[in-house]
């Protein structure tokens, strides 16, 4: 068994309208994937590394852990989402993910984050 699967998890970022979201699984994520967002300038902007550290960049989503081959979400992402239906997308991939991989479940957690959050 691969070090990077041994524990599994389900972790997705998208990006909407001047919003972006993150959504987790409840179980205990994968070892070194990391998903990380990070608003500078009101612009919201994802990114995540792979084992070795090299950052991926997306102006998407991005996926990570034992669920991400089924975390990918094309038939249902569209560019610029309102915060709402990136809240329904992404916890619709989130959901969907977890049912098809057994290591990962437990329930999820979804954050939108908008420029009045911040």
């Amino acid at each position: 068994m691969s070090i990077s699967s041994y524990n599994g998890s389900a972790l997705v970022a998208m990006l909407g309208k001047n919003c972006s979201a993150i959504a987790s699984d409840r179980r205990f994520g994968v070892n070194f994937q990391t998903i990380a967002r990070d608003n500078q300038h009101n612009a919201p902007f994802i990114c995540m590394t792979d084992l070795i550290g090299a950052k991926q960049f997306s102006s998407d989503f991005v996926v990570s852990g034992t669920a991400s081959e089924f975390l990918y979400c094309e038939s249902m992402y569209k560019p610029d989402l309102e915060p709402q239906d990136l809240f329904e997308v992404i916890s619709q991939a989130l959901l969907s993910s977890v049912d098809r991989d057994c290591i990962s479940g437990w329930g999820g957690i979804v954050y939108v984050v908008t420029p009045d959050l911040l």
